[in-house]
């Protein structure tokens, strides 16, 4: 078997074809050709790429996850608020009723 090194059109370094395949200097085909310069270089950039995009969502869901325990801590604050607003208030009624209650009781031991 003869193998030809032939200019490769991707990367413009030279490909290892064999002879008589489709496309004989080409690495972009699926068939089993081997670029020595750019397969590794395109492999290396992608795997670069895919661990930036990694990166930068692992850091985002990281900020995310930060933003959710800091809301959560917001709700339960605002629930404790919200029950301690009802029990004012109902304090606040029964305060109200009894005052109410004196008075009306002043009102009759002034008026006999």
């Amino acid at each position: 078997m003869i193998i030809v090194k032939s200019a490769c059109c991707a990367c413009k370094s030279y490909c290892i074809n064999a002879p008589g395949t489709a496309n004989a200097g080409c690495c972009m085909s699926t068939d089993s050709r081997d670029c020595v310069c750019g397969a590794g270089n395109a492999a290396t950039q992608s795997q670069e790429k895919a661990n930036h995009i990694r990166a930068e969502y692992e850091k985002r869901l990281v900020t995310m996850q930060t933003e959710l325990s800091k809301l959560e801590f917001a709700k339960m604050e605002y629930m404790k608020l919200l029950r301690n607003q009802s029990h004012t208030e109902k304090q606040l009624k029964t305060l109200e009723h009894d005052l109410s209650e004196m008075k009306k009781l002043r009102v009759r031991t002034y008026s006999y």
